[in-house]
């Protein structure tokens, strides 16, 4: 009997050595390394104050060790915790990056941080035709039907028909001259001149101005609803040249050369004498109503359509740009260039950023006051400012 005790108690011994052997053999065949590792968004979008979570995934998905270390290239633009939530600190950009425990695998976000601040009136029309930025670095704003403000970055001036001398409520159009003088285009008020102290209204037989544009010695171009004027400084004349077309934008570029932008007939560009017209029908311009003209440092210029997008002309070529293409829309009525060289696009659904490859469209989810865009102005530190529907919104990015 006790020999058969001994073989009893010798098989259970090796069946338990047999049965630990075959269960560490498993914990190794379990142990699966880490392969790699993404995060859940490339890129991320936060404004000052706010938060979001970025996820790791780690290939393969069955990972044995999971565990991961989060890091930001700039502590003093983005922060992130040991699980993965990025709090937004100032404006700039940083770079997030995740690293794993298990083969020292990373992956990274680029988190852009941006900083918006809406102004809106309590007592007047919040509806805004344009801004500009002078050399003091106040803003004049246009409203529709409000009169027209100043900011300082501290405190708000008004200017309407019951307490100063404009002509009109409704400020379309905003120009500044070498001598710092402000010159507002009105709606069906004609222009008026204000320069610190004194006004002076000239009127344009009803028509409304809803571009002016300053050349060489002062001399102005007045864009109308009905003639293209010229201003000498005292008197107008009809440019004989641009007759009968309602002008919405005017550029004059560094050579002297003049460009229309009109409702109906697209281009119109003025050297001398010569007046070419650049339409749909014998150019490549996406649409023929212009509503915004600008030309960059390299002398291309950029045409703002209503409906047709963004048209590009460097002389010889044309290159269109739409919503499909990364537009917030394809009505653009304003355009401005930052000290970066992007180009920013104030439209009917946002406003877009392009730096010759990559579109950004910031909207009211993302801070901006309201999505229609109707006027941008940069200041000298680079902040964005932007007339829409519902007041101002200064961006620092």
């Amino acid at each position: 009997m006790i020999k058969t005790m001994k073989r009893r108690i010798l098989k259970l011994a090796f069946s338990m050595i047999y049965a630990f052997m075959i269960f560490s053999c498993g914990d190794e065949i379990a142990n699966i390394a880490i392969s790699g590792i993404i995060t859940s968004s490339p890129n991320l979008m936060l404004n000052v104050g706010t938060s979001d979570t970025i996820k790791a995934i780690v290939s393969p998905m069955n990972a044995t060790d999971k565990s991961v270390t989060w890091s930001s290239g700039n502590t003093a633009i983005v922060t992130v915790s040991s699980s993965g939530v990025v709090t937004a600190v100032a404006p700039g950009s940083a770079i997030i990056k995740v690293t794993t425990i298990d083969g020292n695998f990373s992956g990274s976000c680029s988190v852009t941080v941006t900083k918006w601040t809406n102004y809106k009136a309590v007592d007047r029309s919040n509806y805004v035709a344009d801004i500009v930025v002078d050399a003091n670095g106040n803003k004049w704003v246009g409203t529709w039907g409000g009169g027209l403000s100043k900011f300082d970055d501290t405190n708000w001036t008004t200017y309407t028909t019951s307490n100063s001398n404009i002509s009109n409520d409704f400020v379309l159009e905003i120009a500044i001259d070498d001598t710092g003088t402000k010159w507002f285009g009105t709606f069906q008020g004609g222009v008026s001149k204000y320069d610190g102290t004194t006004w002076k209204s000239y009127p344009t037989n009803g028509w409304s101005v809803w571009a002016i544009a300053i050349g060489a010695g002062g001399n102005q171009l007045w864009g109308t609803g009905g003639e293209m004027l010229i201003f000498d400084g005292n008197n107008w004349n009809c440019d004989t040249a641009v007759v009968k077309r309602n002008i919405h934008s005017i550029l004059i570029d560094a050579q002297g050369t003049k460009w229309f932008g009109t409702d109906t007939d697209g281009v119109l560009k003025s050297e001398g004498d010569k007046l070419t017209r650049y339409n749909t029908s014998n150019s490549g311009i996406a649409g023929n109503l212009i509503q915004a003209i600008v030309a960059d440092a390299q002398g291309n210029k950029w045409f703002g359509t209503w409906g047709n997008g963004v048209s590009k002309f460097d002389g010889t070529n044309w290159i269109n740009y739409k919503r499909v293409n990364g537009l917030a829309s394809d009505t653009v009525v304003s355009i401005a260039l930052d000290a970066q060289g992007n180009k920013w696009f104030g439209t009917w659904n946002g406003v877009s950023k392009f730096d010759g490859t990559n579109w950004t469209t910031y909207r009211r989810k993302n801070g901006l006051a309201c999505d229609t865009v109707t006027s941008i102005a940069i200041d000298t530190q680079d902040n964005k400012w932007f007339g829409t529907w519902k007041g101002v919104s200064k961006l620092e990015d």
